[in-house]
């Protein structure tokens, strides 16, 4: 953070000076004396003008929500490739059934939603994730198809799915969520289901509340996970930690003395641990 406002800084200082020079020129031009006085308020003039100028152009250039990293751009994808490896040759591949809808699917006229994923790191997780997508995405798609199904419009816009893999690592999904919110080929996209892990999460969260980027989890259960006066765009589909923990802490209290053990790096487990106290 600190090296991008650097720049920043040294740019307004070299804006003042500069400032203050071209007053100092036009004041001599029109014979202003150069007292202490008149060079003080020149001085605080353009100071002023610099710090209207700097208000200026962060409004008609504002500051880039993140610095997008291009070594992730293989992280997401329509189907050009597979992101999660298969165990066995015979098993359902529903990564693949998303990406079957998406060739039956005009890009140009379709909604865009993304699922985010923790890929090979956990991949129990991401294929439950993607086959309630893979089903979601073939139903309405269906719907909307069917000749005997109310329409708005003779051309309904189908449902278009980005795979996302974050491999469950909460500084890829805050790479990912960057490259959803900047780069001009995800524009369209209406929002993000994932992430899978709270840590993943909230680091995506960050970005997408930034960017107005819509996120819902089926499974991130962090009480740090909420809507806020800079963020409205989260939603959860799952209870929250302090609802499992409250119910865990009741059914445990009735064993006695009892030892938690959890993973101190872990924004769940963690958080989950607290609950109990």
């Amino acid at each position: 953070m600190i090296f991008n406002v650097v720049p920043d800084f040294l740019f307004f200082i070299i804006e003042v000076v500069l400032l203050n020079i071209a007053l100092n020129l036009l004041a001599n031009s029109i014979h202003i004396p150069p007292t202490p006085r008149n060079r003080i308020i020149l001085a605080v003039i353009a100071l002023f003008l610099a710090l209207i100028l700097f208000w200026i152009k962060n409004i008609v250039y504002p500051p880039p929500i993140c610095q997008p990293s291009p070594d992730v751009a293989t992280r997401l994808s329509t189907g050009g490739n597979n992101l999660i490896t298969k165990n066995t040759p015979y098993e359902k591949d529903r990564e693949q059934k998303i990406y079957d809808n998406n060739r039956q699917v005009d890009a140009n006229n379709s909604y865009l939603l993304a699922v985010a994923v923790p890929g090979n790191a956990r991949q129990q997780a991401a294929r439950a994730m993607l086959a309630g997508v893979a089903d979601a995405q073939t139903k309405f798609n269906q719907a909307q198809k069917d000749p005997t199904t109310p329409k708005k419009s003779s051309q309904p816009k189908l449902l278009n799915i980005v795979v996302v893999d974050d491999n469950d690592d909460k500084d890829v999904a805050s790479k990912v969520a960057c490259q959803i919110a900047t780069n001009p080929e995800w524009k369209n996209i209406l929002g993000v289901i994932g992430h899978h892990s709270s840590n993943a999460s909230k680091a995506a969260l960050e970005i997408y509340a930034k960017a107005g980027i819509t996120m819902i989890t089926p499974t991130s259960t962090s009480t740090n996970l909420r809507q806020d006066s800079n963020n409205k765009v989260f939603f959860r589909a799952t209870v929250s930690n302090a609802a499992l923990g409250r119910s865990l802490a009741d059914e445990i209290g009735t064993l006695g003395k009892v030892r938690i053990f959890y993973e101190g790096n872990n924004e769940y487990s963690k958080e989950l641990k607290n609950k109990f106290k």
